[in-house]
């Protein structure tokens, strides 16, 4: 079936048991068929969708699969989203809201799904566990791994962070654009996050938003706004605006908390010092490394924080500040032996001590992203 939302904006397809369905104009084949040709490139495919159950299958009382009921027994109609008006919450107290989720990521897993990303879920603690339960079950069914993402980032209740356990990502921004103001929001919900999951099992990793690189907003061009409309607060279509030395602070730091690399910009016409930058084969590296950074000094308009996985130890030392500065760091401030070998990543030059100090020329927004490696001990 399908049905037109409250603005009209589109067509939302569901099946009779109200699963969303993907669009025939968009996905003519299908969403198994894109993920089978995904898998053949050896890569994941994922999906974002929404918490909740669709209004119009509210309205028009679809029933249940397997639970005898019906939309309206499970729909929370005073649940709803402040920036869409597609769902309802669903009762996951009662069996037949689990049953609805579980038909959901049943019918998910079938198509080959990886990665989802589900909005709308962070401020709801128990419809978060009944989705991993659901997805748990889809698992196990299908034979498959699903990596689970939590948004929105705008609040997050690090009280019930323990449950959030099995999740892949959690978001800890707000949406996060190509503004300086942004750029410094990623540094203090870090250090947040850090914090309140101080001595937690590592399997839930920040998620620190999109990479706003590139061609940004394209779906709306400056013309688009009607006269005496206020812009977005995202913006309207446009090159991104982050300087050099932002850009690199922005993956350098992202890279040190194991923050999901995920571009916002478009992919077609990424220029190619961008793909320079988020291909270089350091960052790749750190980003790999299981562990996430922890803040080793923070002193306002400066900021040092170290990662270390066996015998590599990666340091961001960064410039919280709209000027440029040289700053001179005491080895115990880094946490390395004094003379300890270093390669600055951005430069590919070696960093160079100057008596017990490592000084560093920083640019505005900049960041001094260094590599040291340990020589291996061999036993006698």
């Amino acid at each position: 079936m399908s049905d037109t939302d409250s603005d009209g904006r589109g067509m939302l397809r569901l099946d009779p048991h109200a699963r969303y369905l993907p669009s025939r104009t968009y996905f003519p084949r299908g969403l198994s068929y894109i993920a089978g040709k995904v898998h053949e490139l050896g890569l994941k495919f994922g999906l974002h969708i929404m918490r909740g159950i669709a209004r119009c299958a509210v309205r028009d009382n679809l029933p249940i699969e397997g639970a005898g009921l019906r939309a309206r027994d499970i729909a929370v109609t005073t649940s709803t989203c402040s920036w869409s008006d597609q769902c309802y919450g669903v009762d996951v107290s009662q069996p037949a809201g689990r049953a609805y989720y579980d038909c959901v990521f049943d019918l998910l897993a079938s198509w080959g799904v990886d990665f989802i990303k589900a909005d709308d879920l962070v401020p709801y603690p128990d419809e978060i566990e009944a989705i991993l339960a659901s997805i748990y079950r889809a698992e196990k069914k299908h034979g498959r791994t699903i990596r689970l993402s939590l948004s929105p980032g705008n609040v997050v209740l690090w009280d019930h962070m323990p449950t959030y356990h099995p999740a892949a990502a959690l978001r800890i921004t707000p949406d996060l654009w190509d503004r300086r103001a942004d750029l410094e929001r990623s540094f203090d919900a870090l250090a947040s996050f850090t914090t309140a999951t101080h001595g937690a099992p590592r399997s839930v990793w920040p998620d620190l938003d999109m990479i706003p690189f590139g061609h940004l907003q394209l779906g709306l061009p400056a013309d688009a706004i009607p006269p005496g409309r206020p812009e977005p607060f995202e913006g309207t279509e446009r090159w991104r605006q982050f300087t050099p030395d932002q850009k690199r602070s922005y993956l350098t730091l992202r890279a040190l908390a194991c923050s999901p690399l995920l571009l916002g910009g478009a992919l077609v016409d990424l220029p190619d010092d961008d793909i320079v930058l988020l291909t270089q084969p350091d960052l790749l590296a750190c980003h790999d490394h299981p562990r996430v950074a922890t803040p080793i000094l923070r002193t306002g308009q400066l900021e040092v924080w170290r990662k270390s996985s066996g015998h590599t130890t990666r340091l961001g030392v960064f410039n919280r500040h709209e000027v440029a500065r040289t700053v001179c760091l005491p080895a115990t401030n880094l946490e390395v032996p004094l003379g300890s070998p270093m390669s600055q990543v951005w430069t590919d030059r070696p960093a160079r001590w100057q008596g017990d100090d490592l000084p560093l020329n920083l640019g505005p927004d900049g960041v001094g992203f260094l590599k040291i490696v340990r020589k291996k001990t061999v036993d006698r």
